[in-house]
């Protein structure tokens, strides 16, 4: 059996959080307000630094923090419409809803 994997993108390990967001997210929200869904998953090993990626630190904020942001100041910009916008973190390997 033949699996095929696709990467978005490979970026360094010095890769700051905005940039990942640049490459990874960015275009995420500009398909998310038209009504498409969309999804930015962290995959990686226990202690990889997932959620440090996701969430960040004060000042230095994650990719998770900068896609709300953008995510609001697109609604905001274009106050003429109503959007619903629902959101759900999940723990599959524990099968649990956060």
């Amino acid at each position: 059996m033949c699996v095929l994997h696709v990467f978005d993108a490979v970026v360094p390990l010095s890769t700051n959080f905005s940039a990942l967001h640049d490459v990874f997210v960015v275009v995420r929200i500009c398909f998310f307000l038209p009504g498409y869904n969309a999804c930015v998953f962290a995959y990686g090993a226990t202690g990889g630094g997932k959620t440090h990626t996701m969430v960040g630190v004060p000042g230095d904020e994650g990719c998770m923090v900068l896609a709300l942001n953008d995510l609001f100041g697109a609604m905001d910009d274009h106050s003429e419409s109503n959007f619903k916008v629902g959101a759900k973190a999940e723990t599959p390997w524990k099968n649990t809803k956060i």
